[in-house]
């Protein structure tokens, strides 16, 4: 009798372990307004208080969500969420700036991206081309204000996370360099 009430009481106790460590952190549901509602929230833990966000771009890659998004300030800003085993989402990192263009590698539980992501002042720019430990990727970008568009790459034991802006260069419909134009409007 001992032995099986210590047998239901291990696999109760290993059950809570799972669920909190497994589910409980992922509680946001993939629906538009309560993702804004929770990214407010998260940025409103640090000493900076953002009133609202307005999502206008979002992209699922395998376990991960990332969203686009600009603040009441006009400010543009990212996001990256985890979906977790009950389906539902926890954030991993937000930030904002008056940067118009980001970048990141990122790993899901399946592959490994480059993203990209910002705003395209006048769908100027029509594809990129990122330079990564050696390897040159071409991302399109659609012709569209803001985007976040990716690159799969192999799964490689990289460290990078942000690509350095040296090895991004950015052209136009007519294969013309157009990066030193574009990160002046971006980064001023």
């Amino acid at each position: 009798m001992k032995k099986i009430f210590f047998t239901l009481l291990s696999a109760l106790m290993i059950f809570c372990a799972i669920y909190i460590i497994y589910v409980s952190p992922y509680t946001i549901i993939d629906n538009k307004k309560q993702l804004e509602v929770n990214v407010k929230n998260f940025i409103n833990k640090s000493t900076v208080f953002v009133e609202n966000i307005q999502i206008i771009q979002e992209l699922n890659l395998d376990n991960k969500k990332l969203i686009l998004f600009l603040t009441n300030d006009n400010l543009l800003g990212d996001g990256e969420l985890t979906k977790g085993i009950n389906n539902k989402y926890k954030i991993e990192e937000v930030g904002y700036s008056n940067n118009q263009f980001m970048n990141h590698v990122i790993k899901t539980d399946k592959k490994s991206y480059v993203i990209l992501e910002g705003k395209n002042y006048n769908n100027k720019i029509t594809y990129a081309k990122v330079l990564l430990d050696g390897n040159q990727y071409k991302v399109n970008i659609p012709q569209q204000s803001y985007f976040i568009v990716y690159c799969e790459i192999p799964s490689v034991k990289t460290k990078i996370t942000r690509i350095s802006m040296d090895n991004i260069k950015l052209y136009d419909k007519k294969n013309i360099d157009i990066t030193n134009e574009m990160f002046k409007i971006f980064f001023n």
